[in-house]
């Protein structure tokens, strides 16, 4: 087998977790998988390839080597963060009612 190429590191779409690896496949497409839930997740699509690279964060990307003698730039110091809301928990599933059932 092929080395994957890497296309980033992002949130997993299931459960979250930021420890889910964007790869690409043999056909070129985009490959999820989550070390935190174990979910893979396979492009099959231009469109829905599209789609899971826009899951992608843009600072996860691969940066570009810089030029060979070029001046490192400093990074800027990050932006005080803001508070954020405590989380809300996903709302339980109602339970299925039998088609049987009057």
């Amino acid at each position: 087998m092929g080395e994957s190429v890497k296309l980033g590191q992002g949130t997993c779409p299931v459960c979250r977790s930021p420890k889910a690896r964007y790869t690409l496949s043999g056909k070129g497409l985009c490959v999820i998988t989550c070390n935190g839930c174990n979910f893979q997740g396979f492009a099959r699509s231009e469109r829905s390839d599209e789609l899971l690279r826009d899951l992608i964060p843009k600072s996860a990307a691969p940066a570009a080597d810089p030029a060979p003698g070029a001046d490192p730039v400093p990074a800027p110091e990050p932006a005080p963060a803001a508070a954020t809301p405590a989380a809300q928990p996903y709302p339980q599933p109602q339970p299925r009612k039998s088609f049987l059932s009057w």
